[in-house]
């Protein structure tokens, strides 16, 4: 006797198709699964198979909204956390790209003490290196030499002019194989600076 096998509509199928689609499972399988369980054609199930596949797109670009929208909210949760704002960010910019190497020097040209260097200035350094200067014989130090790396400043301008807003899309010329112009529509949006 044969077993009686289910019938399912072509919605019910088409929606099935979408499921399995959108799991990541493989066309083989998807057939093979509705063919048997179902009993209808292999072209029955493709024809199912491409109808379903705009609700598998529309499920994966629904996923991807919702998914960016989690990470808007975690970026949010975490700037917040950590007192992260687009002020501050710009004042941190804004301490490398003005800083006055003159303001950790001593009167007399020394580097100044450590301490001593203020909050604008120190957050332009960005590495110390300090070793003593030594007799080879006695271990007395003679002197303690640093070297002060400092933070690079056209990086900090250039990330200050961006997002500021300063800076327009630079226009690249295009030619044909034989060196003539090639005609391009290039958009600019102009957005007012922050002032």
């Amino acid at each position: 006797m044969k077993s009686k096998k289910n019938k399912i509509s072509k919605q019910k199928g088409v929606e099935l198709c979408a499921d399995f689609m959108y799991t990541g499972q493989k066309t083989n399988e998807i057939v093979r699964s509705l063919t048997e369980s179902y009993g209808i054609s292999r072209s029955a199930v493709e024809k199912w198979m491409k109808a379903a596949r705009p609700v598998v797109e529309e499920r994966q670009k629904e996923a991807e909204r919702i998914m960016a929208i989690e990470n808007e909210v975690a970026i949010r949760e975490s700037a917040s956390r950590l007192n992260l704002s687009r002020e501050r960010i710009l004042e941190e910019y804004a301490k490398l790209a003005f800083f006055d190497i003159r303001k950790i020097f001593t009167v007399d040209g020394g580097l100044m003490s450590i301490k001593d260097i203020d909050d604008e200035s120190a957050a332009a350094i960005s590495g110390i290196e300090s070793y003593d200067e030594k007799v080879p014989d006695t271990q007395i130090v003679l002197g303690t030499m640093r070297k002060i790396k400092i933070a690079e400043k056209k990086g900090a301008l250039d990330s200050l002019c961006k997002v500021l807003g300063y800076n327009l899309p630079e226009k690249i010329a295009q030619t044909d194989k034989d060196g003539n112009d090639i005609s391009r529509v290039l958009k600019v949006e102009i957005v007012k600076p922050i002032e």
